[in-house]
């Protein structure tokens, strides 16, 4: 079909749904409601409360697989037992960790182990794999991480 016959249709229905969209908004033969603008007194009668009671069972059967589960019975006689105290734990002396931040790491071709660039303390250094830095050994360096040892905890820091 052409397009210019095809606008030419399309636009003529367009006209016959508005058309019919007016038509019966404004229906020939119907007169307008009209409301009276006195003011009318309004009585509300009081009511007693009549609120039902509602009482919540649970579900039988599952609606979405469609299965049938069987209701739990609690035993409402049992007393529930006081709880003790909770066991004592030993306090672990955590080490201070200084400021630690991973850049990445450098690698030659001809070397063996990556050159990581890390800043401690706020002071930029090169390290590689078992190095240490004022009591921080490096124990491993990846593309995205690198493993630390402070003391005798192990961390590992992401870039």
């Amino acid at each position: 079909m052409n397009k210019t016959l095809l606008n030419k249709v399309l636009i003529g229905a367009l006209v016959l749904i508005w058309v019919s969209v007016g038509y019966k908004l404004l229906k020939p033969g119907q007169e307008p409601v009209v409301t009276s603008s006195k003011p009318q007194a309004v009585v509300v009668a009081q009511t007693e409360d009549t609120r039902q009671a509602f009482e919540w069972e649970p579900l039988v059967r599952d609606p979405f697989l469609n299965t049938i589960s069987k209701a739990k019975k609690t035993n409402e006689t049992t007393a529930k037992k006081p709880l003790g105290r909770p066991p004592t734990r030993p306090k672990q002396t955590s080490t201070i960790w200084p400021t630690i931040e991973y850049f990445g790491y450098v690698q030659k071709e001809r070397q063996s182990a990556p050159l990581a660039l890390i800043k401690i303390n706020g002071v930029l250094q090169r390290l590689r794999a078992g190095e240490a830095f004022q009591s921080i050994a490096i124990k491993a360096v990846y593309q995205d991480s690198i493993a630390v040892q402070f003391g005798s905890e192990n961390k590992v820091f992401r870039k």
